[in-house]
């Protein structure tokens, strides 16, 4: 919800905007303070666990819901902030996968399928070495990894928030 007064500029006349709200912004509540969440097929996908664990200077964020279905991150712990985003592949500097019962699904954003096309991102949000936490926003179209013409799922407005 927002509320502001608006106006142009060297004019006194003003508006006042109350009550405003925005719809399909196309990522999860961030002040929820949500540790990790995602979109896989617009439907709301959210784990029962969550970990990460270093490796030289590689963080890697694993979550599990319910059913076994995980998903993976893997980028650099020292990743700097960026709005424009990290290119995220199945393998690489910042790589993920999505691993549903029996099938592992990896990043593809040339797939035919991926459509409208989603781009395969990882943002940092924040990073505090201090705090130890660090804080980002990612999607990708995934497909199987054993067959990269099928249709794929879409993982969106994914989030993390995670103190290491």
């Amino acid at each position: 919800e927002f509320n502001f007064i608006g106006g142009i500029p060297k004019n006194k006349n003003k508006i006042s905007i109350s009550d405003g709200y925005f719809t399909n912004l196309g990522y999860i509540n961030s002040a929820a303070n949500t540790q990790f969440a995602a979109k896989v097929n617009n439907k709301s996908w959210n784990p029962d666990k969550v970990s990460s664990s270093i490796s030289g200077n590689v963080i890697t964020i694993t979550a599990i819901n319910a059913n076994g279905t995980k998903m993976v991150l893997s980028f650099p712990l020292a990743t700097k902030v960026s709005k424009i985003g990290y290119p995220i592949t199945a393998s690489g500097t910042y790589s993920a996968y999505y691993y549903e019962i029996g099938t592992t699904l990896v990043p593809d954003a040339t797939s035919t399928h991926n459509t409208p096309k989603l781009a395969c991102t990882l943002k940092i949000t924040s990073n505090s070495t201090t705090t130890k936490n660090i804080k980002g926003t990612f999607s990708y179209y995934a497909v199987p990894s054993t067959d990269l013409t099928t249709t794929g799922v879409r993982i969106a407005s994914g989030q993390f928030n995670i103190t290491y």
